[in-house]
């Protein structure tokens, strides 16, 4: 009997787990951009600066600021923001009362938030940091782009084995190092539903985006392309948020609902 709860527990169905954390946006969608909107802005910003200035002629220093230096700032800039505002999604996928600051009393934990990012940020990104060494990409050549679709499903799947590290930080306090170990232990078992759903997730939010990429895309129709900008943004107001509630449902499912069950589960 006891095998059989903790089975039920810790299910995760595609469809409801995607479905559940749909239904859930409302009333979570100005909690989570009150806190969202910082490190959205802020990365946004970084990559602009970075596309508009990063000239750098020697190859390996442009080489250093892409793939380490810039990534490892980003991180460093967003944490605790979007630490926050996945936390304001945790609390609301749990049924908590939020509020436009809940995602803001995380801030005291900045440092193991910023170190966990920058680890699973530095993770996710080896492979793309490889294949682009200066030598390795020119030896490459016409192979590259297959390279970095490969080097694409393996950042997606780190991602997805450390998706639990900061919950575990903010909300049960952990040690980073072991935020870091319980999440892969966590996600391993769940780890093919899990990236399906991130797959469906970016589908979801590649299929949204086709209007305003296609009106951002007319030059001489200045605007049509102000109405997809327009329509990007009212996109994003939604899928963003959406994103958020999918991994709050997973630490739900998947970390919350076995702890809940071992407590209530009466010692032999």
């Amino acid at each position: 009997m006891s095998k059989r709860n903790n089975n039920s527990a810790t299910a995760v169905y595609i469809s409801n787990t995607f479905n559940t954390a749909w239904s859930k946006l409302s009333g979570a969608k100005a909690p989570i951009w009150s806190v969202a909107i910082t490190f959205v802005f802020l990365g946004a910003l970084i990559e602009w600066l970075t596309q508009r200035y990063l000239t750098a002629e020697n190859g390996t220093v442009l080489y250093i600021l892409r793939y380490a230096i810039i990534p490892i700032l980003t991180n460093l800039c967003i944490a605790p923001f979007y630490g926050g505002s996945l936390m304001v999604a945790i609390q609301h996928v749990r049924g908590q009362s939020i509020h436009l600051l809940s995602g803001y009393r995380y801030f005291q934990y900045y440092i193991p938030t910023a170190i966990c990012m920058v680890i699973i940020g530095f993770l996710s990104n080896l492979a793309a940091m490889i294949i682009n060494l200066p030598p390795l990409a020119s030896l490459f050549g016409s192979k590259l782009p297959y390279l970095e679709l490969a080097a694409g499903i393996y950042s997606l799947v780190i991602y997805a084995l450390f998706l639990f590290s900061i919950p575990l930080v903010l909300d049960q306090h952990y040690k980073v190092s072991t935020a870091l170990i319980t999440s892969v232990k966590r996600a391993v078992p769940y780890l093919p539903k899990i990236i399906i759903l991130f797959l469906l997730a970016y589908l979801f939010v590649f299929l949204a985006t086709i209007p305003a990429l296609i009106a951002l895309g007319l030059e001489k129709w200045a605007f049509l392309k102000l109405i997809g900008s327009l329509f990007f943004i009212a996109v994003l107001i939604w899928l963003l948020p959406f994103f958020l509630l999918l991994c709050a449902e997973l630490y739900q499912r998947i970390i919350l609902q076995p702890q809940k069950l071992s407590q209530s589960s009466p010692r032999k």
